[in-house]
């Protein structure tokens, strides 16, 4: 498993370092800390795809997701929820808004996803921002951080709401 992910990331690094096109694609590691009584902070690995849509916004959509939670390793395709974890999920959907600077380019973000299943509904708004960093201008393959703040509320039988502050880092080509 190691030798895909050394592979994978060495052609991403590869194709990333001056490709152009609509597409663009996130490789994080993050780490996420939960509020939620009983549930532990866990540490994850995800790439992302991102859209340009206008001027300098952006689409951002989860692809695959592994997650380290409680001893256990998840590999899921889309939002990242660890099926059967009871993590808190990603939201399906990111709208980014770059602002301009000369060296560090700092972004604002919003969020939504909506789950439904088993008697349960979850719906997740997520608010954020973070920085990224030009290391040579003609590059596509750009460093960042970024903190986002999930607010989810969940009901069965009851409801209750929960705050997921998520620290992440990694590039971004774009």
């Amino acid at each position: 498993m190691k030798k895909v992910f050394v592979l994978f990331g060495t052609l991403v690094v590869v194709i990333g370092l001056y490709a152009k096109s609509p597409f663009g694609i996130e490789l994080d590691g993050r780490y996420t800390i939960t509020t939620e009584t009983g549930q532990p902070d866990y540490f994850s690995l995800e790439t992302s795809v991102l859209m340009h849509i206008y001027k300098n916004f952006y689409a951002r959509t989860g692809f695959l997701n592994v997650s380290f939670f409680s001893g256990n390793t998840y590999i899921n395709f889309g939002t990242g929820v660890p099926l059967g974890s009871f993590l808190t999920p990603r939201p399906g959907f990111d709208i980014l808004m770059f602002f301009e600077a000369p060296k560090t380019i700092p972004f604002a973000l919003s969020g939504f996803s909506l789950s439904t299943g088993g008697g349960i509904r979850a719906i997740n708004f997520r608010l954020g921002g973070g920085a990224e960093f030009i290391i040579k201008e003609e590059m596509a393959m750009r460093p960042f951080v970024e903190v986002l703040i999930d607010i989810l509320n969940t009901s069965n039988a009851s409801s209750h709401t929960e705050n997921v502050i998520t620290l992440k880092s990694g590039t971004r080509i774009k």
